[in-house]
C-alpha cells in the first residue's frame, strides 16, 4: 500500500509540473499572440489613414531616412585646480 502511495505522489509532482511548464509556455504564447494582433492592428490603421490621405501616393512611394545625431561637444569644465593663484 505504501508503495502504491509513494507511486502517486510522485506521478501527481510529475503531472503538476508538467502542467505547470505547459501553462507558462501557453502564457508565453498568448502574450507573443496579443503583441503580434497590435503590430497587425498599427499597421492595419496606419494603411486606411494612408489610403484615405490626400497625399497617399507621394507617401507609399515615399522614403524615410533617419540623420545622424549631432557629435556630442567634448569640453572639460570645472575639473581644473587653479595653481599658484589666490
Amino acid at each position: 500500500m505504501t508503495e502504491d502511495l509513494n507511486f502517486c505522489k510522485t506521478r501527481l509532482a510529475e503531472v503538476e509540473k508538467g502542467y505547470e511548464q505547459s501553462r507558462i509556455s501557453t502564457q508565453r504564447e498568448m502574450e507573443e499572440l496579443k503583441e503580434t494582433i497590435r503590430d497587425l492592428s498599427i499597421y492595419i490603421q496606419t494603411e486606411k489613414v494612408i489610403s484615405e490621405s490626400p497625399f497617399a501616393n507621394e507617401v507609399s512611394h515615399g522614403s524615410v531616412s533617419v540623420p545622424e545625431p549631432p557629435p556630442k561637444p567634448t569640453t572639460s569644465r570645472g575639473n581644473r585646480k587653479k595653481h599658484g593663484g589666490k
